[in-house]
């Protein structure tokens, strides 16, 4: 039913489960290849956090990983593991006797991320406002993902910012492609992305708030200027207390709240309701006082929501405006008022509320419009009185989506080179074949660990790289190919 969690992908899926698909270890950037000289054959020790013991050599060492060979039943292979899954690392522990003593045990560091110079802190004037410009851009999910955000968080609490800006436009197209006019509906209408949003949600609703208090100082402002917020990205301003629009900018598409889930009516509501309390209490964050109202407007096509205005302040209700002061935002989808599919691809009709700059600002949920990042920083009365500190933040960001495009393409090419390799041959070149695929699989298995949650499983699953129900490949499935590789290698006979 979503991206995340298709029948679409669980069909692939289920079909393709049995393949094995292995890939190498994308190369490191080049400055963490400085690694360590190879260890005396056969003498080192990994301790790895799971309780399993591999005796064995390293062969090199980087900020963040150990490549190590070991040795499996007569079948040598050699794996790179991430310091995050190694508990001890014992330097020529496996001497014999009389051999040299081994080295002390080199703890796992605490993060995969490779360890660089820190930026220094920016000098500012007492009376200067620090804030961090983080650009969120690319495929909801993919270029737009937690843990960037929360790595760009975490550098900006580190600059003491006290208000973090975030330009949001993530990129909005169409899902398959041979569907109907009605199930296209549905598709340009995506609640059920929200379970991905609430990843995100919780790192700047939850961790960020954490980060500053742990840092000694009072959480940042969060400010959303939007220029296309669709899908699951519509949840994010939702819960901010400050947003602006671009004059093109749109905040919806996910309208398919009522119709996503099939099954026993009772079972459904009350699936509905669950999911719909989740969503309210994110846009309650922000202030909005009639939160649960525009999340009914722009969740369920059913919904009839009109505005009025009380003392001048814009009031959200359910039903048919009664008088020319009140306004329709969103009517019942029936019959004659259903929109068009024209309508739903520009974005101009009225059977879940859309938000531009023009409805937005009308009931109150926009600041103001703003064409241009000056224009924005001006408005936020940062344009003399601010200086911007996130220049490591929006680094972060763009480092995720250039490793991510890379990442792809390596999968992708080597893919099309695990189909050259043929288990055949001698023993000694069967087994060569099989040691081949198990330093693949490992290999595959550390790139989903640090890369897994941005990849798109509708370009993975026709490879045959197992999804698992979140969306992200299924590593437990590679653990098993593994298994099976090395059974099969001890029932080998020379």
């Amino acid at each position: 039913m979503t991206r995340r969690n298709s029948p679409v992908l669980g069909l692939l899926s289920g079909l393709l489960a049995g393949a094995m698909v292995p890939l190498m270890l994308m190369p490191a950037p080049a400055a963490a290849q400085n690694s360590t000289a190879a260890s005396k054959k056969g003498t080192d020790v990994l301790i790895l956090r799971k309780g399993t013991v591999l005796t064995g050599t390293i062969e090199s060492e980087t900020a963040t990983a150990v490549k190590f060979t070991s040795d499996y039943n007569g079948l040598p292979f050699t794996t790179e593991y991430p310091k995050t899954d190694i508990l001890e690392i014992k330097r020529g522990a496996a001497a014999p006797a009389g051999g040299a003593a081994p080295e002390q045990a080199t703890p796992a560091p605490a993060s995969l991320n490779v360890k660089v110079a820190e930026d220094p802190p920016v000098e500012a004037a007492s009376d200067k406002t620090r804030y961090a410009y983080v650009t969120l851009t690319g495929v909801f999910g993919q270029g737009i993902s937690q843990s960037p955000i929360r790595k760009a968080m975490k550098d900006a609490v580190s600059q003491r910012a006290q208000v973090i800006v975030f330009e949001l436009e993530n990129t909005w197209e169409q899902r398959g492609g041979s569907e109907t006019k009605e199930e296209k509906r549905d598709i340009e209408a995506r609640f059920d992305e929200f379970h991905r949003a609430e990843e995100i949600l919780d790192v700047i609703g939850k961790e960020l708030p954490d980060m500053a208090t742990d840092a000694g100082m009072e959480p940042p402002r969060v400010v959303f200027w939007v220029r296309r917020a669709m899908g699951g990205a519509a949840f994010f301003p939702l819960m901010s207390k400050e947003v602006y629009f671009h004059p093109e900018g749109r905040v919806g598409g996910i309208g398919n709240l009522a119709t996503m889930l099939k099954g026993h009516e009772r079972v459904v509501e009350k699936q509905i309701s669950l999911r719909l309390k989740r969503a309210v209490g994110w846009a309650h964050l922000s202030g909005y006082p009639y939160a649960e109202d525009l999340v009914r407007a722009m969740t369920q096509d059913w919904y009839v929501c009109s505005v009025k205005f009380e003392n001048g302040r814009p009031v959200l209700f359910e039903g048919l405006p009664t008088n020319p002061g009140e306004e329709l935002l969103t009517d019942d989808a029936k019959e004659g008022n259903r929109d068009t599919i024209d309508q739903i691809a520009r974005h101009t009709g009225n059977d879940v509320l859309i938000l531009n700059e023009r409805n937005a600002k009308l009931i109150g949920f926009s600041k103001g419009t703003v064409e241009t990042k000056s224009e924005l920083l001006a408005a936020l009365r940062l344009d003399r009185a601010g200086v911007d500190v996130g220049t490591r933040s929006e680094r972060d960001m763009t480092d995720w989506r250039t490793g991510l495009d890379r990442t792809m393409a390596r999968v992708q090419e080597l893919w099309r080179e695990y189909a050259e390799v043929r288990v055949e041959g001698d023993w000694e070149a069967r087994r060569r074949a099989r040691s081949t695929q198990i330093q693949k699989l490992e290999a595959l298995k550390a790139i989903f660990r640090q890369w897994g949650e941005g990849l798109d499983p509708y370009q993975l699953a026709p490879l045959g790289i197992p999804i698992g129900g979140d969306g992200t490949p299924d590593l437990a499935i590679i653990d098993n190919w593994i298994e099976k590789i090395r059974m099969q290698q001890q029932l080998d006979r020379r």
